[in-house]
């Protein structure tokens, strides 16, 4: 994984209306999960980075966040350089955040093979997903068709999360296989998600890695001109006063666009899956989630995490 060709972005853009109660009763005030203390001494963004940076350095790693959310990431981003942080002057969901992501590791690193990373996930077994990743990143490098999506191996009848069906096998090389995506489900009923886990389905992580091509040639497919309207954007940004001055409003022109929603789930012959097998892999967006993950730590209440 030393090849400069490897990147990283992790998505943080998100403002956590879900579990605020929750994060203000651990924080004492409204920031976003991402930038709270939730599991262990780390915020949930430092944690990622942490984990990332075993994989990719960080020089090659750029973060996705949104301007008003400055008071929380200031002190975390103080060593990071100024063009590995895309700082959103609006949240206008994750298509528009993927798209400029893109666009600025082209600027660095054209034909980068890149994995997009949400900032709220927990592992109990990361070294598990070093694995994946790394067999993940040599499969995207040699296939610039596919987008691969990383599916953690179900453990129950989940409800809350989204689901993929694997097609065909593609490959199944060093003890991790890819298939093709035959569909999604999003958000199951009780009785289709025991289905669904009769079925050996997996549950949608959103850690996607792909070439700068496949991602671009599946946001064209979806959105017609939107990589390139970005790119313009984030090309602004990044230039003279006059640009960065505009960058606001231009990036409120942007669609306001769901990835999961409106492009994988509408061309999953462009995908491919890679089960991740017993990571321990949760999604802390749902106060419940968080409590499992302490209850499996020995905590009963938030303020026991500061003291372990």
């Amino acid at each position: 994984m030393g090849t400069a060709s490897n990147w990283a972005v992790i998505l943080a853009g998100g403002e956590g209306a879900r579990l605020r109660t929750f994060t203000r009763a651990v924080s004492g005030d409204d920031r976003p999960k991402q930038f709270c203390r939730l599991i262990g001494p780390q915020t949930l963004l430092a944690a990622t980075r942490e984990r990332l940076h075993t994989i990719i350095a960080p020089e090659r790693t750029i973060c996705v966040v949104t301007r008003h959310h400055e008071p929380f990431y200031r002190e975390e981003f103080a060593d990071t350089r100024r063009p590995h942080v895309i700082e959103q002057p609006s949240n206008r969901g994750t298509t528009t955040a993927i798209a400029t992501a893109l666009a600025r590791v082209a600027a660095h690193a054209p034909g980068a093979v890149i994995g997009f990373f949400p900032a709220d996930h927990h592992y109990d077994h990361p070294d598990v997903l070093r694995d994946v990743l790394r067999r993940a990143y040599r499969m995207a490098a040699a296939d610039r068709h596919r987008v691969f999506l990383i599916g953690a191996e179900a453990e129950r009848a989940e409800t809350e999360y989204g689901w993929i069906q694997p097609g065909q096998v593609l490959s199944f090389r060093e003890d991790f296989p890819a298939y093709e995506v035959s569909r999604f489900f999003e958000k199951p009923s009780a009785d289709d998600a025991a289905a669904l886990l009769a079925r050996g389905c997996l549950w949608n992580t959103f850690v996607l890695v792909g070439h700068h091509d496949a991602f671009v040639a599946l946001l064209e497919a979806a959105h017609p001109g939107m990589y390139a309207l970005a790119a313009s954007v984030d090309e602004a940004g990044r230039g003279d006063v006059e640009g960065q001055a505009a960058w606001p409003q231009m990036y409120a022109a942007l669609p306001c666009s769901d990835f999961s929603r409106e492009v994988l789930t509408a061309l999953p012959d462009r995908l491919a899956v890679m089960p991740l097998p017993g990571a321990g892999w949760t999604d802390l967006g749902h106060p419940f989630r968080v409590l499992d993950v302490m209850a499996v730590r020995g905590w009963t209440t938030p303020h026991d995490r500061a003291a372990s």
